[in-house]
């Protein structure tokens, strides 16, 4: 097993003595396991995992949508589109493309809300409560008394998102 093993020598004598090596053999003597290369290969393992875990959480912080803006639950006046999505939802993303092929036309009329359902915030997880989403996305449209008209979930059109913001607006 060893030189340390073989020499005899006490195992309470200093650590720093002996090099990593030996403090791992005698780590391995007193857990009965039968060879040394497991070590090398959780090392290995480790690093194998760095190299694949790095650059994912690079793209995660390159690609989330810095846009979101978790907004206090305040009465707003006027109508008001909350959006829940998350940065990794395909669908949230064909959404994002549809709101922003509409919701110009709109913006000065009505104010839209967007939640990033993956943050660990108490704002968050209390919006997703009082309005029971389930899956992203989810659009609740309220109108000007601030009570909701619809919840749609999943994808909408172009046109008939359209048609949920002039029906938002006309009461």
């Amino acid at each position: 097993m060893g030189d340390f093993v073989k020499q005899n020598r006490p195992y309470f004598m200093n650590i720093h003595q002996f090099g990593y090596s030996k403090i791992v053999e005698i780590l391995l003597l007193f857990h009965g396991s039968i060879f040394i290369g497991v070590l090398k290969m959780n090392r290995n393992l480790s690093i194998i995992l760095l190299i694949f875990l790095v650059p994912l959480a690079i793209y995660w912080g390159v690609t989330r949508d810095k846009n979101v803006t978790i907004l206090p639950s305040v009465a707003i006046s006027g109508p008001e589109i909350i959006k829940f999505s998350s940065p990794m939802c395909y669908e949230c993303q064909e959404l994002e493309k549809v709101f922003d092929e509409v919701y110009p036309g709109v913006a000065n009329k009505i104010s839209l809300r967007k939640i990033d359902v993956t943050q660990n915030d108490k704002s968050v997880k209390q919006l997703i409560k009082e309005y029971d989403v389930k899956l992203v996305p989810t659009c609740i449209f309220k109108n000007e008394d601030g009570n909701v008209i619809r919840k749609v979930e999943g994808n909408i059109q172009p046109r008939v998102l359209e048609n949920y913001m002039k029906e938002q607006l006309n009461g």
